[in-house]
């Protein structure tokens, strides 16, 4: 069919990035185009250099709005507990691959890793983010450059601001820009099918 379906990611919504992936998306409609603002690309490396307060704030964040509200669901879940006692990122995101259906961490830690995903993408991905991203940019940006380059099928934004998912424009009551970017990456390609 014609590509028609576009996808819009932000944060830690890594998965994006593998549901692109041919082989994994015979099952779901054609996507024309995908947008990921503030990705992650190295789900080991990032959350260890990320610096404080933004990773405790991160880590009881994730603890309050998820892992505490879905008690009830989670709590027979393998390393919900040790989860619930995280004090870093990574210890958190170690922790939850039962919560995530997963048998082991070296599964969830390999499939939640967009970076060897990256290579495989064939549908048209814009990804944006911040230098000043204490998160996504901290450890993992460097280190697939090489493979938005090399590929026809991704294009990589980087700007010096815009932390981790804002990107305002504007001094007071700033909008966030990447809405419109997003539509207009999405609405180009949508308009080459």
């Amino acid at each position: 069919g014609t590509p028609g379906a576009s996808g819009l990611g932000s944060g830690l919504g890594r998965r994006l990035e593998r549901l692109l992936l041919p082989y994994r998306c015979r099952s779901l409609p054609d996507i024309a185009a995908a947008v990921a603002i503030a990705p992650g690309y190295d789900i080991d490396e990032s959350p260890r250099t990320c610096e404080q307060p933004y990773n405790s704030l991160m880590t009881w964040r994730i603890q309050s709005f998820f892992v505490r509200r879905n008690h009830d669901l989670l709590k027979d879940k393998a390393g919900f507990d040790e989860a619930v006692r995280a004090r870093t990122l990574p210890s958190l995101i170690r922790h939850s691959y039962g919560m995530a259906g997963y048998r082991s961490e070296a599964d969830y830690m390999r499939d939640m890793d967009p970076k060897g995903a990256l290579p495989h993408i064939r549908t048209p991905l814009l990804c944006i983010n911040a230098i000043s991203d204490p998160l996504a940019v901290a450890g993992g940006l460097k280190s697939v450059e090489p493979v938005f380059e090399a590929s026809r099928h991704l294009v990589l934004a980087v700007t010096r601001t815009g932390s981790h998912l804002p990107f305002y424009e504007g001094l007071l009551r700033g909008r966030s820009w990447t809405e419109r970017v997003s539509v207009e990456f999405i609405s180009s390609c949508l308009s080459m099918t």
